[in-house]
C-alpha cells in the first residue's frame, strides 16, 4: 500500500491558530480525534 500526500495552500487575512479537515465529523471516520491540529509557525 502506498500513501499519497497532498499539499494545499490557503491564503487568509491573519495567522490561524488551528486547522482541520472535517472538524464537525460529518464524514465517517474511525479516528475523529485527529481531524484538528494546532498550527505552528515554520
Amino acid at each position: 500500500m502506498t500513501q499519497e500526500h497532498e499539499t494545499f495552500t490557503i491564503v487568509v487575512d491573519r495567522q490561524p491558530t488551528r486547522a482541520g479537515i472535517d472538524p464537525y465529523n460529518k464524514l465517517i471516520d474511525r479516528i475523529p480525534d485527529d481531524n484538528m491540529i494546532d498550527v505552528t509557525q515554520q
